[in-house]
């Protein structure tokens, strides 16, 4: 909140300009409402009014009090300041020490009636601020649009930004190894004892059976038959049940004509 001792502003001579001179507080209200405290919720307190107590009037955002005829003005800003000067947003526009005294003892700010209107005629002054077109709100440029147009004006081109580093996947959660009665994992048993584990034996391959060889002896055989390979070794696959003598196809022809 604004709150301006009103009287003492508008007495103040020799800073508004000439076309401005002999403001009444609706001119103020106007002045104010084109400086940077537009939008400031505003408070204009003046002495003197129609009745006995305090009494008030609305201009568009600003609230115009009246003292009344049994109090000052400073009287009813001191009563402003100890109801909303605590919590840091109350400042207090007047040249009277006791009303700037007042405000510092709650911690409210102050600011003297000639700095006050020297910022209201410099913001009456200033050239007003040139808005931006809605278009550039809403259809953003591309990196690549932005990149041509810092080349077509030849404004340089901000440094590429570093890529980001992949967030590398989490680790799986290591298992816990099991423990013994007493707490212990088994890695650490030897540890805990002072004593040295003994290493188990590597047990022994067992060797490689020796295939079955066929003993082929004068009595199995016919001393006259010759043993093709293949034979040979189907004998050994099929021994016990297929012998030499099996194979001696003359004692199934013995007596035959041949045609």
């Amino acid at each position: 909140m604004l709150v301006i001792d009103a009287y003492n502003v508008l007495h103040q001579t020799g800073i508004l300009p000439p076309r401005l001179a002999g403001l009444d507080v609706p001119g103020l209200v106007r002045l104010i409402g084109r400086s940077r405290y537009s939008r400031r919720e505003l408070t204009l307190v003046c002495d003197g009014g129609t009745g006995t107590g305090s009494s008030g009037l609305r201009m568009g955002r600003a609230r115009v009090l009246f003292s009344g005829r049994e109090e000052e003005a400073d009287d009813l800003i001191e009563r402003l300041i100890d109801r909303y000067g605590h919590g840091g947003t109350l400042d207090v526009v007047s040249s009277d020490r006791r009303l700037r005294k007042a405000a510092r003892k709650n911690g409210a700010d102050s600011i003297t009636r000639e700095v006050f209107l020297q910022q209201l005629v410099e913001d009456e002054y200033a050239p007003p601020r040139q808005k931006l077109p809605a278009f550039v709100h809403e259809v953003p440029l591309d990196p690549y649009s932005v990149a041509h147009w810092l080349r077509e004006f030849g404004i340089a081109e901000p440094p590429p930004e570093p890529p980001t580093k992949p967030t590398p996947p989490p680790k799986p959660a290591k298992k816990p190894k099991p423990k013994d009665a007493a707490g212990g994992t088994p890695s650490a048993w030897g540890e805990r004892l002072q004593i040295e584990l003994p290493e188990v034996p590597a047990r022994p391959e067992p060797e490689p059976t020796p295939e079955p060889v066929l003993d082929l002896s004068a009595e199995q055989a016919s001393p006259a038959l010759e043993l093709d390979p293949i034979l040979r070794r189907a004998l050994e696959e099929w021994r016990g049940r297929l012998s030499a003598d099996d194979l001696d196809t003359g004692k199934w022809i013995d007596g035959v004509t041949p045609l």
